[in-house]
């Protein structure tokens, strides 16, 4: 479980990082 939540922790953060590149590209 411990893993688990270190992977999404590590996961996410560049999940929002290219949201926020993908929108910012479209503007």
């Amino acid at each position: 479980m411990s893993s688990f939540r270190t992977r999404s922790f590590l996961v996410w953060p560049h999940i929002h990082l290219s949201i926020h590149i993908s929108t910012t590209l479209n503007y």
